[in-house]
């Protein structure tokens, strides 16, 4: 049905036309991600202005027509400015955005994940370079969780025996198993000693909780492995 329609979200992917009009691909509450076009908006001169920048949030105002949505207006709600002010975490910041924008089903629905992607961009804005693996980790397996596929962080996924920080396990696309696990047998690598209760810290306290606890900065591979399982089991999931 054609009309006017205004939904709160974020703009993920932009792109202009040599007529000067830009698409925008966003992700909007009750509505999913889909493309919109603002008319005008590649010339420089439009009204909307950086609103049709990526990572900006805000309050979409849109026309349906007959085939395609038009921007008419956005209300600007947060531009996430912190963040594009270093060069290191805007780039973060659009690995993760990239993966929103491929791995989310067009005009699928995803409000759950879209306040997680706000509230992981805001955690983000405000603590820098610090909190990235953790950050990632913490992203990438809400996320799965969400979507019923989170790896269990107490229980062996192989054979059920609770999982103990204090002993070895190993991280797999198949889950987290135990170093008594059948399922682990041959495998080598493992998790340092205590790394699962970080790993466990990071995905499960509550925002301000995680501002504060001071996660280690001693296992950069430990946490890059563990995040490319994750992104891994993403792409398998979608």
């Amino acid at each position: 049905m054609q009309g006017f329609v205004s939904a709160s979200g974020v703009v993920l992917r932009r792109q202009d036309s040599p007529e000067g009009n830009r698409s925008l691909y966003v992700l909007l509450k009750g509505m999913g991600p889909f493309w919109v076009t603002a008319m005008g908006a590649g010339k420089g001169r439009s009204r909307l202005g950086g609103a049709t920048e990526p990572l900006v949030w805000g309050l979409f105002h849109l026309y349906k027509g007959p085939t395609r949505y038009y921007l008419r207006e956005m209300d600007v709600k947060d531009d996430l400015w912190p963040i594009r002010t270093e060069g290191g975490v805007l780039r973060r910041a659009l690995v993760w955005n990239r993966l929103v924008s491929e791995l989310v089903l067009p005009q699928h629905p995803c409000d759950d994940l879209l306040a997680h992607f706000y509230w992981t961009l805001h955690i983000l804005a405000g603590g820098g370079p610090r909190l990235f693996f953790p950050l990632e980790w913490r992203f990438l397996w809400r996320w799965l969780h969400l979507w019923g596929r989170a790896p269990d962080l107490r229980i062996c996924s192989g054979c059920g025996r609770s999982l103990s920080s204090s002993s070895p396990v190993l991280l797999t696309e198949q889950g987290i198993l135990c170093s008594l696990c059948p399922a682990a047998a041959g495998m080598k690598a493992s998790l340092p000693p205590l790394f699962l209760q970080e790993l466990r810290s990071a995905a499960i306290l509550p925002r301000d909780d995680f501002l504060q606890v001071q996660l280690s900065q001693n296992f950069p591979k430990e946490w890059d492995n563990a995040n490319r399982i994750l992104e891994s089991i993403l792409r398998r999931t979608y």
